[in-house]
Formats: C-alpha cells, sequence, structure tokens
C-alpha cells in the first residue's frame, strides 16, 4: 500500500536522500556499522525468508534534515513488522538543532509515522534507544506513549581512547595469558582493503562450515561480508598453526565504533587459546584505525530475561567479560498492538 506523501519528508525514493542521510550520518556519535550501506544488503540477504520494502524517511527544517529513520516494512505471512532489516530501526537527529525546533519537527514525523503504520497495517514497530547522556529519544518515548514496552540490552564495550597499556591491565590475567600462547603458537594476519583476497573469505567460510557442521546461511552472504572488507566497512582477523588455518574472526568497522561479528575456530583445538589473540589483535587494528570504542557482543545474565541463558551463552558471555571493557545498557522499545489504536492518538 503506498503510503500518502507529508510536505517536509524525504523518502528513500526520493533523489535526495542519500546526500541528506549521510550529512545526518556524519554527525552521529555513534556511526553504528550495522547500518553501513552493504550491511544494509547483507541483513537483507540473511532473512531472505522475509519480504522487505524501504520505509526510510529524512524530516526537514527548511533545507535542514532534522531527523532521519532507516527502517524497512518487513512482510512474514500476516505480520506487517518496521524494523531495519530485522535490527532495530536506526534514528539519527541533527543536534545543531535547537531544542525547540527539533520538536515541532518530531510532531510532522510522529503523524507520518501513524500514517504509516495504518497503511501497511504494522504490527510491531522494533526500535533500540542508545540512552545518549541517560535521556530516552523523542522516538522511544512516542512508542512508549502508544504502549510500547521497553527491555534492557547489555552490551560489553571497550574504551580504545585509553592507549594499549590501559587496554593490556584491563584483561584478566588469564585472558592476558591466552593472548600471550597466541603470540607463541599462532601466526596472525589482519586483513583489509588492502590485502584480502577473496580466497580468503572463501577459507573463513570453509572453516565456519567446518565448525558449525553445516551452512548456516547463504554463499551471497559470505560475498557480501568480501565486499564490506573491500570497502573498508570491515575487516578480519586470521590465526594459523603449523600452516592451517584454525581461526578467523569478521569485524565491523566504521570511523568511532568497531563491532566483532563472525568468528569461526576448530572445534578439535578448543582446549587451547586460539580465540583469545584474535580478538587481541582486532582490538589493536580497530584503535589504529581510528575507533573510539570496540563492542566485543551481548551481555546475558541468569535470571534477567523469560528464558534464562544456556550454559553455552553464560561461558561465551564470561569470555567476553575477560577482555575488559564496560557493560553499557540500551533500550529496546517494542510497540505491538493494533494499528486502529493509534486513530485516536
Amino acid at each position: 500500500m503506498t503510503v500518502k506523501p507529508f510536505s517536509g519528508v524525504v523518502t528513500s525514493d526520493d533523489s535526495r536522500f542519500s546526500a541528506l542521510w549521510q550529512a545526518l550520518w556524519q554527525s552521529d556519535k555513534l556511526k553504528n556499522p550495522d547500518y553501513l550501506p552493504l550491511h544494509q544488503i547483507y541483513y537483507q540477504e540473511y532473512a531472505a525468508s522475509s519480504i522487505f520494502e524501504n520505509r526510510s524517511a529524512i524530516f526537514l527544517h527548511g533545507e535542514q534534515p532534522a531527523f532521519g529513520l532507516l527502517m524497512s516494512l518487513s512482510i512474514k505471512g500476516e505480520r506487517r513488522e518496521l524494523t531495519c532489516y530485522d535490527l532495530p530501526i536506526l534514528l539519527l537527529e541533527n543536534q545543531d538543532l535547537d531544542p525547540l525546533t527539533r520538536k515541532k519537527v518530531f510532531k510532522r514525523l510522529k503523524s507520518w509515522l501513524a500514517n504509516v503504520v495504518l497503511e501497511d497495517g504494522v504490527n510491531l514497530i522494533y526500535f533500540r534507544d542508545y540512552l545518549d547522556q541517560g535521556e530516552l529519544t523523542h522516538f522511544s518515548r512516542l512508542l512508549l506513549d502508544w504502549g510500547g514496552r521497553a527491555t534492557p540490552h547489555f552490551a560489553q564495550i571497550t574504551d580504545l581512547t585509553v592507549g594499549q597499556e590501559s587496554l593490556w591491565r584491563g584483561m584478566t590475567k588469564g585472558c592476558r595469558w591466552g593472548i600471550n600462547w597466541g603470540r607463541k603458537h599462532i601466526q596472525v594476519r589482519s586483513l583489509d582493503q588492502h590485502n584480502v583476497q577473496s580466497a580468503d573469505m572463501e577459507s573463513f567460510r570453509l572453516l565456519h562450515l567446518e565448525a558449525a557442521g553445516r551452512e548456516t546461511r547463504s554463499q551471497r552472504t559470505w560475498e557480501l561480508q568480501y565486499e564490506m572488507v573491500m570497502a573498508g566497512e570491515a575487516f578480519m582477523i586470521f590465526g594459523t598453526l603449523a600452516q592451517e588455518l584454525v581461526s578467523a574472526a569478521h569485524f565491523s568497522i566504521s570511523p568511532h565504533h568497531c563491532y566483532y561479528g563472525t568468528g569461526a575456530y576448530r572445534r578439535n583445538l578448543f582446549d587451547n587459546p586460539i580465540a583469545h589473540v584474535i580478538i587481541w589483535e582486532a582490538i589493536l587494528h580497530s584503535s589504529r584505525l581510528g575507533c573510539q570504542n570496540f563492542e566485543i557482543g551481548e551481555q546475558l545474565f541468569p535470571k534477567q530475561n523469560a528464558l534464562p541463558p544456556s550454559k553455552k551463552e553464560m561461558d561465551i558471555c564470561n569470555f567476553r567479560r575477560w577482555f575488559g571493557g564496560v557493560c553499557t545498557t540500551r533500550l529496546d522499545v517494542r510497540w505491538q498492538g493494533d494499528s486502529l489504536a493509534l486513530e485516536n492518538r
């Protein structure tokens, strides 16, 4: 169903969208690499069973972008969901505009979004709030006012600006031992757009296949991850033992942030710390590239969620903590309801 046009709204099919989005992106503090162009194509391919329609939009104050929403409508049988290709919707906000101006523009965003929900029969809206300075965004407040619910999302993040010596001291003694073991026994290679080859990604895929015991995703997703490296949206760290690839990991990267994405490790060597030096080298590599933060992954707690995490999941979370950093809190806000209920809001 076609959403009716709104004044001062630039949608993804408008030729102005790309330049306006880049203006908002350049001023964003986080620059989450999951929302870079090739990553967005990757997530569409990863969730190939769903049908996606782009619903991204930018809301103007005069000729200036005030807010930007990167999102899609996913169609899953009878379900109609607003996400960003199954990731949370990304909201960018022009902090150079004064609060009163942004408040006025946001009223237009609210009306536009309500219209999208009604026109498309949306069942769910999924947004992650990064709680800048501890405050809820306008978008979170909107979804909560509409009857949404917020749950915490915890992530382990290392501040890369403290320097290598502090990074080293911030890790556990056992983690440092594992890194030193890897330095002695494993040949480590950093792969980026300057030295990566397509054969490297194929070696990674085969190691992942061996570790998982099956193909977990399409060949095209691996090709896209290679394209990410070639485009500077990612890099990889490989570890070789006795001339055999035994550990490999893919890290997404933006000018400010590095995120540990995919890893594969030789299972018959799990008694040895074959992953430690890989992650340590990624921390150093992303720091050399100028990143401010390294995000190693989600943190789970025994009784936080309705379904307790498995022992394997808890072991992975504990492993992530060994590398130091802090556990940060974000809010996952989900609105689920009857779109007709918004008609009177």
